[in-house]
């Protein structure tokens, strides 16, 4: 008797193949599939289950049995659908036999942060891992119990996958890995770098207290830094030269992502250093002490001791220098000391042929100038005035004036009561006074006498 109720039952939940029309009284229709079929709920048993048409007009076939507690579509896939019953989520799909397999979760990579990609596909889960489902090709490797999307970058189709207790990059569009699995505790992604030495992304990576870093150019993962640092830090990501700060201990250096190398060539004291910068093809590296600073260049060419208030580079000429102590100045060329650090202030003459090879001084109200590395005029004067080229410097100290040449020669002694240079007018250097008469002073030494009235 049991067994006769059991066959009625069945044949209740399961319509017969093909049918003129579909019934009403026993089935509610739910929604179409956009392959042409129907689902529709049987009104009984609560099951679903979906019809479709036969090539004879009017005629249907269940193609998926009134067994499910809910089927709904997958909207990422153009024909597919999703049934639900104990406990487990089956794919139908009316071109394969997905229905056979039962899993656990069916989940769009969408709904957990991966973009759209070229061949769609689905996260099932059987167990505890879970796998790729794409039609035609049904499930894949690999298995993974988790997954964090990237999100962020060039790479928002790449996540990470945690496989028995490692951490690898998965690229969704090519199904393939961009960094093999291997012992990480975390992989985040970081920030990328777009400058004149190309593109590429950076990932830290974490494992047992550590840091280290991965490049990810061209779909290709790179291990740039292993897994040993205490910490990491980013610097100048907006500069054409970006760079990272690296931690050991009570050490740090620098590493360039582009050089794909450590910038100095050991480990230095990381209390040390302050910060970096790029000047023309250098680095150069703040060293800070107390309230004292340095500088020093990646390849350790041009070093200033740790005990200046202040240091300023110069963009245009980067071998140049300014030091600063708490009320004095100095100027380092190439790492050696160009000026000592005695002066109130310093004046490159930006206005002489080249900048910076002429430097005026001051030493409260006293000025002086120095050329190529010697203090050519002594800081005496109160005033010094050169012509265009920077090769002749009148001085003046109370009412007398006198005149210097560009090798720091006194040709003219302080004594004439006016000197006016003239910048090669009338092949002549300056106008002279002095008692009432007036000369014109030329290049070879010789006064000619002129009237006072002419100037």
């Amino acid at each position: 008797m049991k067994q006769l109720i059991f066959i009625a039952a069945f044949m209740v939940l399961i319509p017969c193949f093909s049918q003129k029309e579909i019934d009403t009284d026993t089935y509610e229709f739910y929604g179409d599939t956009r392959d042409g079929g129907e689902i529709w709920k049987h009104k009984k048993s609560k099951k679903y289950g979906v019809f479709y048409p036969t090539q004879e007009p009017g005629k249907f076939e269940v193609k998926f049995p009134f067994e499910y507690d809910k089927i709904e579509e997958e909207r990422y896939f153009d024909r597919a659908l999703v049934g639900s019953k104990n406990g487990k989520q089956y794919l139908l799909n009316a071109d394969e036999e997905t229905a056979m397999i039962g899993f656990k979760e069916v989940v769009c990579p969408e709904d957990r942060g991966i973009g759209e990609v070229d061949k769609p596909f689905l996260l099932v889960r059987e167990d505890y891992d879970y796998q790729i489902y794409q039609p035609g090709m049904g499930v894949s490797y690999p298995r993974f119990s988790s997954l964090t999307p990237l999100m962020e970058g060039n790479y928002y189709n790449t996540g990470v996958l945690g496989i028995d207790g490692t951490l690898g990059l998965y690229d969704f569009q090519n199904m393939a890995f961009i960094f093999e699995p291997r012992f990480l505790d975390e992989i985040s992604y970081t920030f990328d770098i777009n400058s004149h030495c190309g593109r590429e992304d950076l990932m830290i990576t974490r494992y047992e207290g550590k840091k280290g870093l991965i490049g990810l150019e061209s779909d290709k993962g790179v291990e740039l830094l292993k897994t040993v640092y205490d910490d990491i830090q980013i610097l100048s990501l907006e500069t054409d030269w970006p760079s990272l700060k690296v931690i050991t201990g009570d050490s740090m250096n620098f590493y360039s992502p582009y050089k794909k190398e450590m910038l100095l060539p050991k480990m230095v004291p990381l209390n040390e250093v302050n910060e970096l910068t790029y000047l023309g093809d250098k680095t150069y590296i703040f060293t800070k002490k107390g309230k004292s600073m340095g500088v020093f260049s990646s390849d350790l060419s041009t070093y200033i001791p740790t005990e200046y208030k202040y240091i300023d580079l110069n963009e245009d000429h980067p071998e140049m220098i300014n030091v600063y102590t708490k009320k004095k100045a100095g100027v380092f060329k190439n790492g050696e000391e160009y000026i000592p650090c005695q002066y109130t202030e310093i004046d490159p003459m930006s206005g002489v042929a080249e900048e910076w090879t002429v430097i005026r001084v001051f030493d409260k109200k006293k000025q002086g100038m120095y050329m190529d590395h010697v203090l050519a005029i002594p800081c005496e004067y109160d005033q010094i005035h050169e012509d265009m080229g920077g090769h002749w410097f009148a001085v003046s100290k109370g009412k007398k004036f006198g005149l210097y040449n560009s090798g720091g020669d006194l040709v003219l002694p302080l004594e004439y009561d006016s000197i006016q240079l003239m910048n090669g007018d009338l092949g002549k250097v300056a106008y002279l006074l002095k008692d009432g008469k007036a000369w014109y002073y030329s290049e070879d030494g010789k006064f000619e006498e002129t009237k006072v009235s002419e100037r």
